[in-house]
């Protein structure tokens, strides 16, 4: 038990980066990528903040959420039709916006008018090579809390 405590935190250490609070405002959140070798491949790890949290959420007006991808120069893009990912949402505050603005940059509005928490799934494709299928980046499972 205590090996598999100890790969988790080491998997949540890479994936997450420090939790970001947007207060009562829409809200950048970049995306940083590292590419270690696994078994003589690279791959892609997406680091991310674990928690998004907005302020006064009660009655507030829409906030947009927008991700961006830092590249670092590789062939990185959000899934066409689902780069964020939208898996708990209980009390339907975070719309993906499907028409994104570029292949790096994806919006959501977050309705933000009832406290509560989303957990969403950043999808991001990694292409090694231009003529290589693209993998998907690990990614972590973060929250959108409405404060």
């Amino acid at each position: 038990m205590f090996v598999v405590t100890k790969i988790i935190q080491d998997y949540r250490s890479v994936i997450f980066a420090n939790p970001q609070s947007c207060g009562n405002a829409d809200c950048s959140v970049d995306i940083t990528l590292a590419f270690p070798l696994v078994d003589g491949k690279e791959v892609c790890v997406a680091t991310i903040p674990p928690v998004i949290t907005f302020t006064d959420s009660v009655g507030g007006a829409p906030k947009t959420i927008t991700w961006n991808v830092i590249t670092g120069g590789r062939i990185i893009e959000f899934h066409s039709a689902h780069g964020i990912l939208v898996v708990d949402d209980a009390k339907s505050q975070i719309k993906p916006d499907n028409a994104r603005t570029g292949p790096v940059t994806f919006s959501a509005t977050n309705r933000h008018n009832a406290k509560g928490s989303a957990t969403y799934v950043p999808v991001i494709l990694f292409r090694p090579t231009a003529t290589e299928s693209a993998h998907v980046c690990a990614t972590g499972d973060p929250q959108i809390i409405n404060d």
